[in-house]
């Protein structure tokens, strides 16, 4: 962030709590969160309608002109391109751009089925942009059907287009905008064409749900035990099984099931160790269940943090977001977003004897991170 840009942020900061503490009543009517009722509390059956319109606070109203020129920068946006200033904008306003980012995600959709190279990050800042905070948006932009067709991407049209980590935060969002359905996740993971990887990742999307009010917790526990059945009856020795089995086990640590259940003994005569979460946070939320929901809620509101996301997503460089971040702290970053984030495994490349994150430099000598060179051809 510029000098310059960080003292307009503060100056306008002030004045917003200026504002606040002088009318609040005023100041929240316009709040999205404010702005929508309903006379029915249950999510799942909820029809939101909009409160009388009042008069925009001005650091609420954004002009079309504006909205167009920040659209128009992301679509300009490349690897070494960070429109940030645009960016943050977008997400602020993110109301008054829901449809023209919705169109920026399908004209991502359909180039990547095409196999087309990608030509600007426009589809992946608009996806980034449309599945954050989606706890807040779900009122604004509810189209599952979007963000399950990005997920139906093959892996390399997916991480062509939309980045290495943007399934994690859809995962997040598909959580608020299916409301507790199970069926169109527990088909995907089910699905033996997709890549390993994909479906070991969205078995997240459970507790998520459950953390997030949606999904009923027993029924969760019933919805992992089935997948596990299934899992059993395959080739024990399919490292796809395997992998999958760990992230069941993860989604069952991150339930606090203690060692005695059947699940958790089978996992253990398997020797099935974790998938994304580590052996400390595993036993942390097996020994002290009421320490597992901070735990779970670390993994869920990391996705809250715009730039965090963007930069896991591989998609621009590191530098050309975060242009004066001294090289030892990017480290530090980067080793807490490994820790926290939903499902990111390492792979092991091809003639490499240690393990390679798909984040890390790859290992043939490109300079180019694993994820966009080697792994692809894996």
């Amino acid at each position: 962030m510029s000098d310059e840009f960080q003292a307009e942020f503060l100056r306008q900061r002030a004045e917003d709590d200026r504002q606040m503490l002088a009318d609040p009543i005023t100041y929240l009517q316009d709040w999205s969160v404010f702005a929508w009722e309903t006379d029915d509390l249950n999510p799942q059956t909820a029809t939101y309608r909009r409160l009388p319109a009042g008069s925009l606070r001005s650091s609420d109203r954004a002009d079309a002109d504006q909205v167009s020129q920040w659209l128009s920068a992301i679509d300009q946006s490349s690897y070494e391109r960070y429109p940030a200033r645009e960016v943050e904008n977008l997400d602020h306003y993110v109301a008054h751009a829901v449809e023209p980012l919705a169109q920026r995600v399908r004209r991502g959709i359909t180039s990547a089925r095409l196999n087309e190279p990608i030509t600007d990050n426009g589809p992946y800042l608009a996806a980034t942009l449309l599945s954050r905070k989606a706890d807040e948006r779900q009122i604004l932009f509810n189209d599952a059907q979007l963000f399950l067709d990005v997920l139906d991407l093959s892996a390399t049209q997916r991480y062509e287009w939309f980045g290495d980590s943007i399934d994690d935060s859809m995962i997040f969002a598909l959580s608020h905008i299916l409301v507790g359905q199970t069926q169109p996740i527990v088909d995907r993971v089910a699905d033996t064409g997709r890549s390993d990887i994909d479906r070991a990742s969205l078995i997240a999307y459970f507790p998520v749900s459950v953390w997030n009010g949606y999904l009923n917790r027993d029924d969760c526990i019933q919805i992992l035990r089935d997948q596990w059945e299934c899992l059993s009856q395959q080739a024990r020795d399919s490292d796809g099984t395997e992998m999958l089995k760990m992230a069941i086990f993860d989604a069952a640590c991150l339930l606090s099931l203690p060692d005695s259940h059947p699940l958790m003994q089978q996992a253990t005569s398997e020797g099935i160790e974790n998938f994304a979460l580590s052996p400390k946070s595993a036993r942390t939320c097996r020994e002290k269940p009421e320490e597992a929901d901070e735990i779970l809620r670390r993994k869920v509101i990391q996705y809250k943090r715009l730039t965090d996301v963007i930069e896991q997503g591989g998609q621009f460089n590191s530098t050309a977001i975060r242009p004066k971040r001294p090289a030892a702290q990017s480290k530090v970053t980067h080793r807490s977003a490994t820790d926290t984030a939903l499902p990111t495994p390492s792979i092991t490349a091809t003639g490499a004897s240690d393990r390679v994150g798909r984040n890390d430099t790859c290992p043939c000598g490109s300079g180019k991170k694993y994820k966009k060179c080697c792994m692809r051809n894996q």
